[in-house]
């Protein structure tokens, strides 16, 4: 995307179509009679829908090139947040489109479209077609701040690791000292400390993945070790930003 706000090219000194839908209905009452008059009241008819549809367009052009331009600002604004700006603005857009269209020729597929986008800024799970073709079978895709959530877990139980815990009593000390809201609203199942392991290879290591998972853990797992009481002050803290976990 450039710098400068994308504009919408429009026709210079566009026809007046009112002008001329006055004049032919004012030739059709006057000066044509039975099945010449008819067909010019209709023609007259269909224009003003044409006209209808370019001042629709016109309005839409003038939303996304509006949309655009909160865009760019927006982009300037949090140069760190460069996805979740992408996916409001692109949702935004979207659903400018599909109003205009809905009149129109409404389209089924982008509707799924924008609603699976909406679902995503809602943070709930991942809509099915966004899931990626190769998933396996059965396994469900966490909703980013899940995903973000389990990189945080990750990277704590890395830090207790560095302190001198062996794999396994770190796992187990998170277990034993997360908040319990925390732990039902990020899993449907009771946590285990092999579950905390298993997200430890998932989003920790010397790469973490480039999503919300890898990058939570590569800012926690840099943290000093916490006490009990403090950590599960912290947990508890992050639990409140989840609503209560719905059966999938």
């Amino acid at each position: 995307m450039s710098k400068e706000a994308k504009t919408f090219p429009r026709a210079k000194n566009p026809p007046a179509i009112s002008e001329l839908c006055k004049a032919l209905r004012i030739l059709a009452k006057k000066k044509l009679r039975g099945h010449d008059s008819e067909i010019v009241l209709a023609a007259v008819q269909e224009l003003r829908r044409i006209e209808k549809v370019r001042r629709d367009l016109t309005f839409l052009g003038d939303e996304l090139a509006e949309i655009e331009r909160l865009h760019e600002r927006a982009l300037a604004s949090y140069p760190g947040e460069t996805g979740e700006t992408d996916l409001v603005m692109c949702t935004m857009a979207l659903n400018s489109v599909c109003d205009f269209l809905s009149v129109l020729v409404p389209c089924h597929n982008l509707t799924l479209l924008r609603d699976g986008l909406q679902v995503l800024l809602a943070d709930r799970a991942t809509p099915a077609m966004f899931h990626p073709l190769n998933r396996p079978k059965g396994r469900p895709v966490d909703a980013p701040s899940i995903m973000a959530a389990k990189g945080i877990l990750a990277g704590m139980m890395h830090v207790q690791q560095l302190a001198g815990m062996s794999r396994e009593n770190a796992a187990k000390w998170i277990i034993k000292n997360i908040s319990p809201t925390l732990a039902t609203r990020i899993s449907g199942k009771p946590l285990t400390p092999r579950m905390i392991e298993e997200w430890l290879d998932r989003y920790g290591g010397a790469f973490p993945g480039n999503n919300p998972g890898g990058k939570s853990y590569q800012v926690w797992s840099r943290g000093e070790p916490v006490s009990p009481a403090k950590f599960r002050n912290i947990t508890e803290k992050i639990a409140r930003i989840f609503p209560v976990r719905k059966p999938r």
